[in-house]
């Protein structure tokens, strides 16, 4: 009886976290946006190598999904270099009434300059009073002119290009700037695999990928690569935003007592779900046992593994919810729970080594420290390339978790289990001294996945669909040590 009532209020909590998550996710999808831009810069030196008119780029960029061009801070002297504006230092105005250019007495002053583009003007007048400069404005001879009251740097910034700011609105595009609008910037080359787009598309609610071109591809090549990155966005289920989308406004961030029990269950989320894991190995091994003992080993061992999986997701996801952030998991969401895990295993050892502090420190002991400093923070940081695969982009990235974490777990409780069939076994075989190290891995397995699911950089649809895939590769790789482990000793 005790036994069912267990299993109904597992169930019970799998039907309201399985709610939960659907809710997340629709909730997740519309708040989610990826924005399409290319290089104002690169479109224009594209466009001058190709012959391709400038007008014909931008329109056909439009068709295929482009929504903005990306623009550059430009300086003053930028404009002056290329003939749109002239600027009379007391010296230079000097050689151009010396020449008979300008007739004396004219109303150019030193440090004066002159533009017929009124956008330019406008430029300069920024440029002046962000370096604290009265400026005092006229017409001649067919220029706007302005003349300040001290010399004028030309090489500070003064904004974006107004002709390519105007290319831009002509083809009905948005001229952007990197950081503007509360969009995350990231580079893609356009013609890079259908895995990078889609990484680059999936890792943050507000996404702007800026698609630099291939300068060493014509240009259909550069246009049938941009096709063939947004179809298949489009087939991943990745719809495209305009800058022209209102921006949802931002929510205040969590409080205080909310951020606490984020992080509180961030750290104690993979400890408690690897104990769910011995428990559910525990629960499922009675079961078996009586019932189904040509199940036995593998029906609780898949019991246990599947319940530690599913708690460190559940926990992900209340993090999620509890406090959302936007930034990738940090080192301590994996080497926090390690070291405190690590600690629980090795308690004895711990202790033996806190009444032994006053000896003498040996050079094997600081080589030991310093090898296990260096592997644990490999381990937390060190991240996985990105796959060209549509479907498998992710893959490599969870290299800790489906290498060493998932199968570090499983034959974790296989020699759990091993434990209980054989409880003498552990005086006689050296391999049970190696569980605690195995649930070890397993604890940073599944602080993995828990980051997995907590971080609001990844979209909450994506990682749900990536912990199970995780969980069976690493689950498969487990296995197969455990069959090789098997073959080689009875050989």
């Amino acid at each position: 009886m005790g036994r069912n009532r267990r299993l109904l209020a597992a169930l019970l909590l799998g039907v309201l976290a399985l709610t939960g998550a659907a809710r997340l996710v629709r909730e997740e999808a519309g708040r989610r946006e990826v924005l399409l831009a290319v290089p104002a810069d690169e479109a224009d030196s594209f466009c001058r190598k190709s012959g391709l008119p400038l007008p014909d780029f931008w329109e056909r960029a439009r068709i295929l999904g482009i929504s903005a061009g990306v623009l550059s801070e430009r300086s003053l002297s930028y404009f002056a270099g290329r003939g749109d504006l002239f600027y009379f230092s007391g010296e230079e105005l000097g050689k151009w009434e010396a020449l008979g250019l300008i007739a004396p007495g004219t109303a150019i002053k030193p440090e004066t300059l002159g533009t017929r583009d009124p956008k330019l003007l406008t430029l300069v007048e920024a440029a002046a009073a962000r370096q604290g400069l009265a400026l005092s404005t006229f017409t001649a001879s067919g220029y706007s002119w302005a003349s300040t009251s001290g010399p004028l740097v030309l090489d500070a910034s003064a904004g974006p290009d107004p002709r390519q700011a105007e290319a831009l609105a002509n083809a009905g595009l948005k001229a952007l700037l990197p950081g503007q609008g509360g969009w995350r910037p990231r580079a893609l080359r356009v013609t890079a695999p259908l895995g990078h787009w889609l990484e680059a598309a999936s890792t943050h609610p507000r996404r702007l990928v800026i698609l630099n071109l291939d300068m060493g591809k014509g240009v259909e090549e550069n246009f049938e690569a941009l096709r063939r990155g947004v179809r298949g966005l489009g087939a991943a289920g990745i719809a495209l935003s305009t800058p022209a989308d209102p921006q949802a406004p931002e929510s205040p961030g969590p409080g205080r007592l909310r951020r606490l029990l984020a992080m509180a269950l961030a750290l104690l989320g993979p400890l408690a779900a690897s104990r769910a894991g011995l428990g559910g190995l525990k629960s499922a091994r009675a079961w078996v046992l009586a019932q189904r003992p040509l199940l036995s080993p593998v029906a609780q061992l898949a019991a246990g593994y599947c319940c530690a999986v599913a708690s460190a997701a559940a926990a992900g996801l209340a993090c999620r919810v509890l406090a959302i952030s936007t930034e990738p998991p940090g080192f301590w969401s994996l080497a926090g729970p390690v070291l405190l895990g690590g600690a629980i295993l090795y308690a004895e050892e711990l202790g033996r080594a806190g009444r032994d502090f006053g000896a003498p420190v040996r050079y094997s002991h600081l080589l030991k420290a310093a090898a296990a400093a260096c592997a644990a923070y490999f381990l937390a940081t060190r991240s996985g390339p990105i796959l060209g695969s549509a479907d498998w982009w992710w893959l490599a990235s969870r290299w800790r978790e489906i290498l060493l974490g998932l199968p570090g777990l499983l034959c974790g409780l296989f020699l759990v289990n091993w434990g209980f069939d054989c409880p003498g076994c552990a005086e006689q075989n050296r391999i049970f001294e190696s569980r605690r190290l195995f649930l070890l891995a397993g604890i940073l397995g599944l602080a993995g996945l828990q980051s997995l699911a907590a971080s609001g950089e990844l979209a909450a649809a994506i990682a749900l669909r990536q912990i199970p895939a995780c969980a069976l590769v690493g689950g498969g790789l487990g296995g197969a040590a455990l069959l090789l482990a098997r073959g080689y000793s009875r050989s």
